[in-house]
């Protein structure tokens, strides 16, 4: 699918905004036409499918715990899946030992298309476990990490500050 120009987003823009209503009632009608396809498109767990209401109603009227949780969830995922990789949850090349700095590299590069191609950080360190760990990734601080590109001359090549215009 090719960019639209700029005055086409902006007519988009526009349109959507006059017609807001009409189009939220079209994209509703739209799911429940479609919800099974949607939902098994989705690939979600039979576990969200189920959420209920009363669930969902104590996320709703609580959403700075559910966020808290969901923080602390993120953040033993990323040390479980550090502490694989480096058991001292150290930079491998500094011993740098923060864990809020520290993160996976790819050996051989080319990591920040790989996460982004599976959707992000969090799904990343979720592939990286429903695939055992493979080989091939180390424990790095950014600052090595920036370090590691510099030297390997990789920063044209997968820099993410020019895989997106702006």
């Amino acid at each position: 699918m090719s960019p639209l120009s700029p005055s086409r987003l902006e007519y988009n823009r526009r349109y959507y905004w006059s017609h807001h209503d009409q189009v939220l009632e079209g994209a509703r009608r739209y799911y429940q036409r479609h919800r099974e396809k949607i939902l098994a498109e989705n690939k979600l767990p039979e576990k969200r499918k189920r959420l209920t209401a009363a669930a969902l109603a104590r996320r709703i009227a609580n959403p700075a715990h559910y966020r808290e949780i969901c923080r602390q969830f993120r953040k033993r995922r990323k040390a479980e899946t550090l502490k694989h990789y480096s058991p001292s949850l150290t930079c491998q090349r500094c011993g740098f030992a923060d864990i809020r700095a520290l993160s996976i590299d790819h050996v051989k590069g080319g990591g920040h298309r790989h996460v982004t191609s599976i959707g992000g950080t969090e799904a990343f360190y979720l592939w990286l476990k429903k695939n055992k760990y493979p080989p091939g990734f180390q424990v790095l601080c950014m600052n090595c990490q920036f370090i590691k590109r510099e030297e390997q001359n990789e920063l044209g090549k997968d820099n993410h500050f020019d895989s997106k215009p702006r």
